[in-house]
């Protein structure tokens, strides 16, 4: 086995977060898009850290204003990077203005329904 080989291949990292983390949240690390797996929780040095998942698919429900999104559709997030890109809560968005290119949409979504998005990462 070589020996630069990390055995979870970043699919599940701990990270340093925004102590308003909760698990389950669209979080923003730089450039990279995941999702809490854990809540923020104070460490010892004074940081907050949280377990993030860097999956291929996510589905979000609440995130998403917009009540009509096809499949195919581009999200973007408007947050800005954080200090040293620690991971803030992503604020989705179709719209592509000033944002980042979160990933695009799997399946239709009407009114209030989930959207599976496939993260650009």
């Amino acid at each position: 086995m070589a020996v630069n080989f990390d055995r979870d291949r970043g699919d599940t990292k701990e990270v340093k977060v925004a102590n308003t983390v909760v698990s389950g949240n669209i979080v923003r690390v730089g450039d990279l898009f995941g999702v809490a797996e854990t809540s923020a929780a104070l460490a010892p040095d004074g940081s907050y850290y949280a377990t993030v998942g860097f999956p291929g698919v996510v589905t979000v429900s609440t995130e998403l204003a917009s009540a009509t999104i096809y499949q195919g559709t581009s999200i973007y997030s408007a947050t800005a990077v954080g200090t040293n890109n620690l991971g803030v809560l992503a604020a989705l968005t179709t719209t592509a203005a000033g944002g980042t290119l979160v990933g695009k949409t799997l399946n239709d979504r009407t009114a209030s329904g989930k959207v599976e998005i496939r993260l650009a990462n």
